[in-house]
C-alpha cells in the first residue's frame, strides 16, 4: 500500500534517531496540527531501539496517570507496581528512566498537552528528575502534541523546561510534491487537482486509493455529507484543544471563504466586534496554518492585511462544498458534479496553482541555478487610472532585482497575449509610481510564466526577443526529477 512507507520526514527521522543514540539524556519536542502524521512518525522510526510509547487521551491528568501506569507495567513486565508505589510523576519518571540501563531508551509522550495541569504538574516533576538524572546509556524523551501554541511554548523563557530542550520541530502539511507521493495518479493535472482538493494533510490523502477515479474520490470523500475527508475538514476547529467559542472561529473562516478578507470585512460579516479578541482569534488561525495574512508587495508596514484560507482542503470545503451544502443534502453529489462542482473547482485550482508554482520554484532553485528569492508576494489593486490590475507573482531577488510573472491553470496552451499583458501591467504600475514595477522591466529582471496546458510557438518566439531572463514552465517541469531532492515546503 502506498501509505506504508514514510514519505518525506527524512530529516526529522535522521535527527531523532541520532539524538536517541547520542550519549547523555535529551529532550525533544515535536508538534503540529492534528492529522499531520506525528503519531505515525513517532511510532515507526525507532527500529530496534527500546521504546516506551504512551498516547495520552483527552481525560483528566489523574486518569491519564493511572492509564500510563498500566502501559508502564506492560512495558516493564512488572505488574506489581501500583499507584501507591508511584504516587506522582516524579516517582514514575525516576522508575521509568532506570529501565534498559545498558542500552538506549526512547520515551515518547504523545498528545502531551493532555498530561498538563492538575496538582502534580508533569513539567516541574520531569525537570526535578531530569536535572539529577544519572544514567549510563542514552535516553531520549520526546514530547509530542497537537495543541500548537501550548506545545510551541513549552520551552519559553518562563517555562519549566526552558533551556533543557535539545531538539524542537513543527510538522507541517506536505507541499504539492510530497502530497503527490501519496496519490495513485500518473497525470500531473490529476496530481495538482487532488492537491487542490485534499491539500497536504496525510490523513486526508490516505483516503485516495487506486480503486476509485479522482472524480469518484472527490464525490465520496469531500462532497457527500457522509464523506470522511469532508467530516475531518469541517471539524478541524473542534479538534484543536484550547479554543473557546468554536462558533466564532467557524464564522471567521466562513467570512474569509466568501471573499471578506480584511479585518473590517470579517468583523462585519461574522458579527464579531472589531478589536483585540478578533485579532487574537485571527492570530490563532494563522498559528494553525489555516489562514494566512498577506499584503500587496512592498506595501507600507501598516497597510491592512488581506486574509486567505491557507489550507487547500479547507479552502475547497468552504469555497465549493459549503456553497452547495443545501443541494448536497438533498441531491446525489454525482449529479451535481459536472454542472455545479467542476466550474467552481477549476477556479479554486487556479488559486492553489499559484501557490504550487511558488513551492516548485523553491524546489527547483538549486538544480536549475535559479536566482534566490528573498521575498515572495503578489499584487492586486488599481493603477493610477483606477483600473484593476492583478499580478500573480511579484518577488524580490537581491537588491533591486525582481522576478514577476503570470500563472495560468488553463485548458489550452498560453499565447503571446499573456506575455504582452504582463509587460503592459508592469508598465501601467511603473507609470503609477511603483518602483518595483519599474525594476521588474529592467533587463536584469526575471519573468516567470507557468502554464498547466503548455505554451504555444508564438509565445516562445516572442519570449525569445525579451531583454529579461524568461522562465517557462509546464506541469512536466513541476514534477521533473529536478524537483525531487528538496525539503518539504508545505
Amino acid at each position: 500500500h502506498h501509505l506504508m512507507t514514510l514519505i518525506d520526514r527524512t530529516t526529522e527521522t535522521a535527527e531523532l534517531r541520532e539524538l536517541a543514540t547520542r550519549p547523555g539524556h535529551h529532550l525533544a519536542i515535536l508538534y503540529g496540527r492534528r492529522r499531520i502524521g506525528k503519531t505515525y512518525l513517532l511510532s515507526s522510526i525507532w527500529g530496534e531501539l527500546a521504546t516506551f510509547y504512551y498516547l495520552a487521551s483527552d481525560t483528566t491528568p489523574a486518569f491519564n496517570r493511572r492509564d500510563f501506569l498500566r502501559e508502564f507495567a506492560a512495558f516493564t513486565g512488572d505488574d506489581t507496581l501500583t499507584a501507591d508505589d508511584l504516587p506522582s510523576w516524579r516517582f514514575i519518571f525516576r522508575e521509568l528512566f532506570r529501565h534498559h540501563p545498558d542500552e538506549p531508551l526512547v520515551v515518547v509522550l504523545d498528545e502531551f498537552q493532555y498530561l498538563l495541569g492538575g496538582e502534580d504538574d508533569i513539567r516541574s516533576q520531569l525537570v526535578a528528575v531530569w536535572d539529577r538524572l544519572e544514567r549510563e546509556a542514552p535516553l531520549l524523551v520526546v514530547l509530542s502534541g497537537s495543541a500548537v501554541s501550548t506545545m510551541g511554548e513549552l520551552d519559553g523563557s518562563q517555562a519549566a523546561l526552558y533551556g533543557r530542550i535539545d531538539w524542537k520541530r513543527r510538522l507541517r502539511p506536505f507541499d504539492y510534491w510530497y502530497a503527490a507521493q501519496m496519490m495513485p495518479y500518473e497525470d500531473p493535472r490529476d496530481l495538482i487537482t487532488a492537491y487542490a482538493v485534499f491539500g497536504g494533510t496525510p490523513e486526508y490523502l490516505s483516503n485516495l486509493t487506486g480503486e476509485s477515479s479522482l472524480r469518484e474520490s472527490v464525490i465520496t470523500e469531500c462532497l457527500s455529507p457522509r464523506g470522511r475527508v469532508r467530516h475531518l475538514v469541517e471539524t478541524v476547529i473542534e479538534q484543536e484543544r484550547g479554543l473557546r467559542n468554536i462558533g466564532d472561529y467557524r464564522s471567521i473562516l466562513a467570512a474569509i471563504a466568501r471573499g471578506r478578507t480584511t479585518l473590517n470585512e470579517i468583523a462585519d460579516l461574522s458579527g464579531l466586534p472589531l478589536g483585540t479578541s478578533l485579532r487574537r482569534k485571527i492570530q490563532k488561525l494563522e498559528e494553525l496554518d489555516l489562514i494566512q495574512g498577506r499584503q500587496n508587495f512592498d506595501s507600507p508596514k501598516n497597510a491592512p492585511h488581506r486574509y486567505h484560507l491557507a489550507d487547500p482542503a479547507l479552502r475547497f470545503n468552504q469555497g465549493v462544498v459549503h456553497s452547495l451544502r443545501n443541494e448536497l443534502e438533498t441531491t446525489d453529489p454525482a449529479t451535481l458534479y459536472d454542472d455545479h462542482v467542476e466550474p467552481r473547482l477549476q477556479t479554486h485550482i487556479g488559486h492553489v496553482f499559484e501557490e504550487v508554482v511558488r513551492q516548485a520554484y523553491l524546489r527547483l532553485a538549486q538544480a536549475r541555478s535559479l536566482p534566490p528569492i528573498r521575498r515572495w508576494g503578489s499584487w492586486d489593486g488599481l493603477d493610477r487610472d483606477k483600473r484593476p490590475l492583478e499580478i500573480d507573482i511579484v518577488a524580490r531577488q537581491t537588491g533591486k532585482i525582481m522576478t514577476t510573472g503570470a500563472i495560468k491553470w488553463s485548458r489550452r496552451p498560453i499565447g503571446p497575449a499573456v506575455f504582452r499583458d504582463h509587460l503592459r501591467a508592469l508598465q501601467r504600475l511603473a507609470d503609477s509610481g511603483y518602483a518595483w514595477a519599474r525594476q521588474a522591466l529592467d533587463s536584469d529582471a526575471t519573468l516567470l510564466f507557468a502554464s498547466a496546458a503548455g505554451i504555444d510557438d508564438a509565445f516562445l518566439a516572442l519570449a525569445a526577443t525579451a531583454e529579461q531572463q524568461v522562465l517557462l514552465w509546464t506541469l512536466e517541469d513541476l514534477f521533473s526529477p529536478d524537483a525531487a531532492d528538496a525539503p518539504n515546503l508545505g
